[in-house]
């Protein structure tokens, strides 16, 4: 059943896609422009008017790759099938794609999910921090820089000061350092920290990691991983830590950990925290799988749309776990998903909030016209298909040009 759902909400998807394109035809073609078509990856054509519409800038968006060296396997309710060796080729079609791109991409971003947690399961940490580390060396091929979003995953596998030496928080680091980043340019990680596939003595990276911490004034234990940055002029970009409050990725005896299982513990007291059964219908988001966003992240989300609205900036966000209930099954939302939103609302600067988690594409507009978009799941893309995106960023509109599973889209703002 839950299968049929998805093959009809793609459907849908696309049906909305062609409305989108026409519409877009319709409204942007005048008698005094000419036309040409260009060839879109999924199949649909783009109306372009001369030269007259080339974006102001263009980034690469992929979510839940969940790579992992094991047999492929049903997902856990068992409705669909996960390609795990299969999804580090789509990471390397997807990169190759961006680096190809004619009038080139500014930066990468990956929604959280790089790694799978079978990996730590099966074979154990040595394999996490393998699997890791062949990941980012195939993003080192990436000519653009790389905002790797936190995942569930990604904290089941590692703590987050681990997640920091790999280099898979460089974008967070990059941000941090420069303050904010303008016109982004081709970075490799390791501009940062040297390269990935160096020996580094462990002592010299949790050295360097506690003095970052330092200097910024966060505590080691309970590194944040939420930040901004301005990709353009009149553009104001946000990465949300949608596992700042979670069980996972913290050392048991930190102040934010105690604080997250309280809280979970509070709401879902089945023996499987992972469980939603039981749960009343407005909490089954309260699970271990998901998280929330703390006290902390919610005060400088609110400076950082009252500052993009002080600037008349447009605000792009981006998490791993949604924040509307219109675009996940009821499960997959953040703990606090209600407060956010309603934090959210009280601005008009947001026009686009993309998301992972639930491995279905997802399209809904909210009451204030905020465009919220869920990728597909790269783990469930079959072998001979994909699911990635380039977004193309105009004046009053943000083009989605899809691949595969990931329809294409116009949003206007």
């Amino acid at each position: 059943m839950r299968d049929m759902r998805y093959r009809l909400r793609h459907f849908l998807a696309r049906v909305f896609e062609a409305y989108q394109l026409c519409n877009h035809w319709f409204w942007e073609g005048s008698a005094t422009c000419h036309f040409h078509s260009v060839k879109m990856e999924s199949g649909l054509t783009e109306c372009m008017i001369g030269g007259k519409l080339s974006p102001l800038f263009s980034f690469g968006v992929i979510a839940d790759v969940q790579y992992a060296d094991i047999d492929d396997k049903m997902n856990h309710s068992h409705t669909k099938w996960r390609y795990y060796r299969n999804a580090v080729h789509l990471l390397r079609e997807a990169i190759a794609s961006w680096n190809k791109e004619t009038r080139g991409i500014n930066f990468v971003v990956q929604l959280g999910d790089l790694v799978d947690g079978f990996n730590l399961v099966e074979k154990g940490k040595s394999e996490s921090f393998a699997v890791l580390k062949k990941l980012m060396t195939e993003f080192e091929n990436c000519h653009v820089p790389v905002h790797n979003v936190i995942g569930n995953h990604d904290v089941f596998n590692f703590l987050r000061k681990e997640l920091f030496e790999m280099n898979f928080l460089s974008g967070y680091v990059l941000s941090r350092n420069s303050g904010s980043i303008i016109n982004l340019s081709p970075v490799k990680n390791e501009a940062l920290f040297g390269n990935s596939q160096d020996s580094v003595n462990k002592d010299a990276k949790e050295a360097s990691f506690s003095a970052f911490c330092e200097s910024l004034n966060v505590p080691a234990s309970d590194f944040p991983a939420f930040y901004h940055f301005f990709p353009q002029k009149g553009f104001r970009f946000i990465v949300l830590d949608s596992y700042d409050l979670s069980v996972l990725g913290y050392d048991t005896d930190s102040d934010k950990y105690h604080k997250s299982f309280k809280l979970l513990r509070s709401v879902n007291k089945n023996e499987q925290w992972n469980s939603p059964q039981n749960l009343k219908y407005n909490q089954r988001q309260f699970t271990g799988f998901n998280g929330g966003m703390g006290e902390e992240q919610l005060t400088w989300l609110e400076m950082q749309l009252k500052e993009a609205s002080k600037e008349e900036q447009r605000v792009v966000i981006f998490a791993h776990v949604p924040i509307l209930h219109d675009v996940t099954e009821g499960i997959c939302l953040a703990w606090n998903h209600e407060e956010v939103l309603s934090l959210i609302h009280k601005f008009s600067c947001v026009i686009a909030i993309f998301c992972g988690h639930t491995h279905d594409y997802a399209y809904a507009k909210d009451a204030l016209g905020i465009h919220h978009v869920v990728f597909p799941g790269i783990v469930e893309v079959p072998p001979g298909q994909n699911g990635f995106a380039t977004i193309d960023v105009y004046e009053d509109h943000l083009h989605v040009r899809g691949v595969g599973m990931m329809p294409s889209l116009f949003l206007n703002f």
